[in-house]
């Protein structure tokens, strides 16, 4: 159980960093 929450959190932050830098990428894009 501990393995398959390790598994879920990593993708967890894997989204949340893709997420903030797809952010980051169109707010410097609209800000041109």
């Amino acid at each position: 159980m501990i393995e398959v929450f390790d598994a879920g959190w990593t993708l967890i932050s894997a989204l949340a960093i893709i997420a903030i830098l797809g952010w980051i990428v169109r707010y410097f894009l609209k800000k041109r």
